[in-house]
């Protein structure tokens, strides 16, 4: 099985706003551009191509509601590239309020580069097999 990347990109929140998390459709209207940035920096960075993966979709988990984007995939292994991604998200959501980049080790042999900003908006790259851009941030309302 070929190895990868997932690029979960996880909880953005936008400038100005009050520390009271957006709704879904607050937080698709936010975020959607910030998906699609990284997606490009990361697209031109790496030479690679990303296709519509998964559906928006909100979830209820340990600490509360969380919107997830629509998720781009790509079947390239970019694996052992991580300093290239890291440079990429960090070029693409510098100006958005996000610390720089750091690396990861997960469950089951994946890899990662992460970056989160003070509002628990949170970019997560994870290599192992295909690889998957995706957002999520913190939402209120029915999950």
């Amino acid at each position: 099985m070929a190895a990868g990347v997932v690029f979960a990109l996880v909880g953005l929140a936008a400038a100005g706003c009050s520390d009271r998390p957006l709704d879904a459709s607050g937080a698709a209207t936010a975020y959607g551009p910030v998906v699609d940035a990284v997606t490009k920096a990361t697209g031109d960075a790496l030479g690679v191509e990303w296709t519509r993966g998964s559906d928006e979709t909100t979830q209820r988990g340990d600490h509360g509601c969380r919107w997830y984007s629509t998720s781009f995939e790509t079947a390239t292994d970019l694996s052992s590239r991580m300093p290239e991604v890291r440079q990429a998200l960090d070029s693409s959501l510098g100006d958005l309020g996000f610390a720089d980049a750091q690396d990861e080790q997960l469950p089951g042999g994946w890899v990662a580069v992460t970056a989160t900003d003070d509002q628990d908006a949170r970019v997560a790259v994870q290599a192992k097999g295909r690889s998957t851009v995706r957002l999520s941030v913190p939402v209120s309302g029915d999950c």
